[in-house]
Order: C-alpha cells, then structure tokens, then sequence
C-alpha cells in the first residue's frame, strides 16, 4: 500500500522497483493521451485552425495549472497541523470545492445556454468562485512549529505536482498529436528521439541543461516576461511566476512520453470504434481464446509488478516473453478481421514497451516512479495497455457495461473524483464526527482498516458518478 520508494520508514530514491501503487499515476497519464483523439478530432474536423487549437490546449493547460496551485495549498494537510485539531480547516476544505465547482462547474441549466439572462447568471457564478479561489489562497496560513504560531504560507511555490505534469504533457501530446494526426507511427519514431534525448541527458550530456537554462531565472523566456505587469510584485508574482514551469522542457523528455505513447493507443481505438458500426459480442472470439486473453492480459501485469518489485527483473523478462507468445496464438481465435487487427497491433506494442520497460531496467539502475526513468515510462504503458484491452473485452466484448456503470461515469468527471473524497466527503465525515466514530475502534487493526478506506473510495466513486448523472462536470 506504498509506492515503492516511498516505504513506512521514509523516502528513498535509491529503493529499485515498482508496488502497483506506482501504476496510479502513469496510468492516468496514458488515459489523457488515450483522450486526446476522443477530445480534439471534432475541432479538427470542423475546420477550426490548428492556430485556435493551439490556443485551446494551452488555455486548458493554464486553468489546469490553477487547479494544481490550488490544490497544493487546499487540503486538510496542507496547513502544518493536525486538521482534527482545528475544524476551521475542514470547513475551509469545505468551502474551497464549491469555490471550485462554481468556478470551473458546468451546471445543468446554466452551461452552454445562449439566452442573455443565464450567461450572465453563469457568468456572476464563475467570478464568485474564482474570488472564493483567490481569496482562500490569499488568506492561507501555516503553522510554524519553530515560532510556535500561524504564520502566512501561501508563495505560489506548492502544487499538486500530480496534476501539474498532467497540464504539461498535455501541451505536448495535444500539440504533437494534431500534426502527426493521420501518421501516429511518426509519434513513434518521435517518442524513440525523446528516449534517446533522455539516455543523452542522464549520460550527463550538455543538451538537458541548455534547455533549462532557456527558462531559467536569467534567460530570455524571464526576461520577456518580465514585461508583464506586476509580475515579479507579490502577491501577482505567486500566479504568473508559477505557470512559467508549465512549458518546463524537462517534462518533454520525461513523464510526457507516457502521454505520447496514449495518444497512439487512443488513435486506433478511436477510429475502430468510429468505423465499427455494429454492436459486437462474445461470438466474434472464440471461448477459448477470449478465456486465455481474460487471464493473460492481467497476468502480464502481475507478473511485471512481482519482477520488478523482487529484483527478479530477468525471470520476469523471460516468463513475459512466454506469456506473449501464448497470448499472440490466442489473438487467431478472434474472428472479426478488423478488431483482430486491432489487437494484434495494439498487443504488439503492450509486448514491446514492457520488454522496453524489462531491458532498460538496468540502465537506469532499477525502474523507479521517483525519480522515474525510462524503464518506469516503458514498463508502465505496456501494462496500461494490457489493462484497457483486458476492460475492452469485459465491457464491450462480453458486454459488462452496466456493471461497470459507475466507475464510467466516474471517469466522465476525473477532476470531480480527484478531489471528491479529500476535499469534500472526507471534511464532511469529520465536521459531522462520523470519521472519529468510525475509525477510532478500528484504526490499529490493518484489515479492517483496509477496508474502511476500501469503502471511502467506493463511496468516492459513487458520489462523482452520481454528479454526472446529475449532470455537474468539473472541467477545464
């Protein structure tokens, strides 16, 4: 239940191997570039200029950067002292998501109208909400162990560094993916040259730190900022100084590639699923097959957490090569030419970004999600392709749909789930003393508190995909 370089005892970045806590995050991010196709083909094809689209992708990625900001100094931890304590912060917690929902909410009855009176009221409502936003954030204050007070804390330096890369490989697989739209394997190719960038940066070639030194305090990007007004002036400074990093080039050739390897994924889904008109089911794949790639796909998955996290790097490499091959003959018992294509394309490339993932594990001395390295980005989006093919043939192949209902409406709304449990479940349990009365008599036993926090999520889950249905997104 810890991210492997993360262990009880403390951080440490020399710990070699991934837990699957550590496929949370890259699996995210593959999701957002598996999106992207979904997301921006509509504009492409509706003639609006990839200049427009351009500006677009970097607007969403600033209001992202704002909802990483915020987040950083927005929950109940986040003020130096036990929230249980000081029950303000909970009802600032509180406060700080419907601040948030009023500001980047679509509400039923008031998003996308085009009679006057109700953009004007959505309007009122947006503006009240970033006032609430820019009004907690101005009032933040920290406790100081040292000085033994409450001291202001906000220096536009916290993030939510987990949304924030999000909001930078968003610019660069959006970008990327519009111009390489019709040619994916050209990303490829691209995502080989950022490889190679990165293998040249951690031999210690010079390269890396000139660009950094690009957007550096004292380089030109600074400079012409420096224009801006109020821009180095607090507290303007915290806001305009910290999307700077929005364009950080080292994410390019780091945690973005994850991204840019989604986007091929969501580019053959995409147009399969376009061009396939009839509902497909369970007789296209022949039982046999459909049995063996149900455990197979999954069981690549375990078997690389157990490699990686045991040091049994080659055991692994060699029982996945195994695996594989037995999977490939599976993939002949699908009996539809267009989706057998389509797995066998998509199952090649899972294969080959996890032995990618397997072989690069000792070049960068043991894969690692902090600080991640290439057998990380690899590794991880191999299993994240063997995950979504495996919930494909569960949801649209045996037709598990409703089954998995919520957790679909769930993943409508990622930025309400993000934060629906932390910010605003969780602050209500404890401002109505229901957390206390449940986690007092359990919190020394280890099972049952698993699954009290099991049941926290599930209920996370329920309550983001309830708003949808409701028809409240969250959205940049």
């Amino acid at each position: 239940m810890y991210h492997a370089q993360v262990p009880p005892d403390g951080y440490n970045p020399e710990i070699p191997g991934i837990t699957w806590v550590d496929l949370i995050f890259p699996f995210f991010m593959f999701a957002l570039g598996a999106a992207i196709p979904f997301a921006l083909t509509k504009r492409m094809e509706s003639g609006i200029s990839r200049l427009r689209i351009t500006g677009h992708i970097f607007w969403r990625s600033f209001l992202m950067g704002i909802f990483a900001l915020y987040l950083g100094y927005w929950y109940p931890w986040a003020y130096g002292a036990n929230p249980t304590d000081h029950k303000w912060i909970f009802w600032r917690t509180l406060g700080g998501f419907f601040f948030l929902v009023m500001f980047l909410g679509r509400i039923p009855g008031l998003s996308g109208q085009k009679e006057a009176s109700r953009k004007i009221i959505s309007l009122v409502i947006k503006l009240l909400g970033l006032a609430g936003i820019v009004g907690l954030l101005l009032t933040y204050t920290r406790f100081d162990s040292v000085a033994n007070q409450w001291v202001n804390g906000f220096n536009g330096k916290e993030m939510d560094w987990v949304i924030l890369r999000l909001a930078q490989s968003y610019i660069l697989a959006s970008v990327v993916w519009m111009f390489t739209r019709n040619h994916y394997k050209i990303r490829l190719g691209l995502i080989g040259l950022l490889a190679a960038l990165r293998v040249h940066v951690d031999a210690g070639g010079n390269l890396g730190n000139l660009l950094k030194s690009w957007f550096s305090t004292e380089s030109w990007l600074e400079k012409l900022l420096g224009w801006i007004p109020l821009y180095h002036q607090a507290p303007w400074s915290y806001f305009t100084q910290s999307f700077k990093w929005l364009i950080d080039p080292a994410v390019y050739y780091d945690i973005a590639m994850i991204a840019l390897i989604g986007t091929v994924f969501g580019d053959i889904i995409f147009h399969f699923t376009r061009d396939q008109k009839e509902k497909l089911d369970p007789s296209v794949i022949s039982k046999s097959s459909l049995v063996s790639m149900l455990l197979l796909y999954p069981a690549l998955v375990i078997l690389g957490l157990y490699a990686f996290f045991s040091r049994r790097v080659d055991l692994g490499l060699f029982l996945s090569i195994g695996l594989s091959g037995f999977l490939f003959l599976s993939l002949k018992g699908i009996f539809h030419p267009h989706l057998k294509k389509v797995f066998i394309e998509l199952t090649g490339y899972g294969v080959l970004f996890l032995v990618l993932g397997y072989l690069l594990d000792a070049a960068g001395h043991g894969i690692r999600k902090e600080p991640s390295n290439l057998s990380f980005y690899f590794a991880t989006s191999g299993m994240a392709i063997f995950s979504l093919l495996n919930l494909y043939l569960l949801a649209d192949i045996l037709g598990w749909k409703k089954s998995f209902s919520w957790f679909k409406d769930a993943g409508a709304n990622p930025m309400m789930g993000y934060i629906a449990g932390r910010q605003c479940l969780f602050s209500i349990l404890h401002l109505t003393g229901l957390a206390v009365l449940l986690e007092t008599p359990i919190m020394n036993n280890i099972p049952l508190y698993f699954g009290y926090c099991f049941l926290l999520s599930l209920l996370s889950v329920y309550f983001t995909a309830w708003l949808t249905r409701k028809k409240i997104f969250l959205r940049v």
